[in-house]
């Protein structure tokens, strides 16, 4: 059976389900999504500091004086 699609919100009657009544309450849905947050932690590397940009410039000026330089001894050899 084809679903339609339409841009109406559901009514809170016609959720999968709900004739059965298999509905979940608001309490237990957020219970358990505070228990599923407390047990997984973030690796502690995720969020690391990143490098100054100050430091990436000057890593990018000195590579272009390098490679630089080799062109030029690439040239006049």
């Amino acid at each position: 059976m084809p679903r339609k699609f339409s841009d109406d919100p559901q009514e809170p009657g016609a959720t999968p389900g709900s004739d059965r009544g298999e509905r979940r309450s608001a309490e237990d849905s957020e219970a358990d999504s505070l228990e599923f947050a407390q047990q997984n932690e973030p690796p502690r590397g995720l969020m690391r500091k990143r490098p100054h940009v100050a430091l990436w410039i000057l890593a990018a000026l000195f590579l272009g004086g390098l490679i630089a330089l080799i062109l030029v001894e690439l040239a006049s050899g």
